[in-house]
């Protein structure tokens, strides 16, 4: 019997466009990184880990399906750095197969945000902005609460009052947590 990866069929067929050349950039810091990752998408459906990705597969949709209509509080989380799982696409992915089978877009990102960093974290000055509290930031190209899709188009990154990516190089001011 062979088996059909619907999920990563597009990756064998070009995984340099499937990646996209940002992976590649954010790749080039370490020499031969990108070489050893493209080397290691071939064969992957060999891997121990694909195993029973048919199955997965199969039942996602339902499963997924009941906790949404049951009003679960579910967090949002990623297979990111198993193979195919890149870290810079993997949350943004989850999130919007959750707006597909049904989530809301706001209640996806409230699942990646607030419910993480509150139930599974632990960090209630975390997870949302609001006064007194400490944010990570991101400002996305788009308003994913039309398009999900937005938040893969990432422009500006802050994170512990410093702007990574986009943005004034400026540190912004922080302000200090409560104590705790």
């Amino acid at each position: 019997m062979k088996r059909v990866f619907r999920f990563a069929s597009f990756l064998v067929q070009r995984p340099l466009a499937a990646t996209g050349l940002l992976l590649k950039t954010d790749f080039a810091a370490i020499p031969g990184l990108w070489e050893e990752v493209r080397s290691s998408l071939k064969n992957f459906q060999r891997l121990p880990y694909f195993a029973r990705t048919d199955r997965e597969m199969f039942f996602r949709e339902r499963v997924v399906k009941q906790f949404i209509e049951s009003g679960a509080v579910m967090g949002m989380g990623t297979d990111s750095g198993t193979p195919m799982n890149f870290h810079t696409e993997a949350l943004w992915r989850e999130i919007k197969v959750h707006v597909e089978m049904g989530r809301s877009p706001q209640r996806a990102i409230m699942a990646a945000t607030r419910i993480n960093a509150r139930s599974f974290l632990g960090l209630p000055d975390f997870g949302t902005i609001e006064p007194a509290k400490l944010a990570d930031i991101i400002v996305v190209s788009g308003n994913p609460q039309y398009d999900i899709v937005a938040l893969s188009h990432v422009e500006v990154v802050a994170k512990n009052g410093v702007v990574y990516k986009g943005g004034p190089t400026t540190t912004a001011r922080q302000t200090p947590s409560p104590a705790r």
